[in-house]
């Protein structure tokens, strides 16, 4: 038996939670083009933040996680980021 709060029903006014609810909120707005980043108040702080270290392993990450080959090269492309990170920031 499932419990109670399965089966109320929601008033329209309040978001639907859960991945289902999110799901079908999203697929009633349909694509919502979002300005540019560089249009945001806090912009600058984006940019900041792409320049720090995880952002830009987890960047990498993802572009090789794609192929197989690419699983064999992340170690040493991992690697590469962060010698060209250090090296931006003016360290060995």
């Amino acid at each position: 038996m499932k419990p109670s709060h399965f089966s109320r029903k929601r008033s329209d006014n309040r978001r639907p939670t859960g991945v289902r609810g999110f799901r079908r909120e999203k697929k009633e707005q349909g694509n919502v083009n979002l300005p540019p980043l560089s249009s945001y108040a806090d912009a600058f702080e984006a940019e900041r933040c792409k320049q720090h270290l995880s952002y830009r392993l987890g960047a990498r990450m993802i572009a090789n996680a794609r192929t197989p080959t690419g699983w064999l090269k992340m170690p040493w492309a991992l690697r590469r980021e962060v010698r060209e990170f250090r090296r931006q920031r003016g360290r060995k």
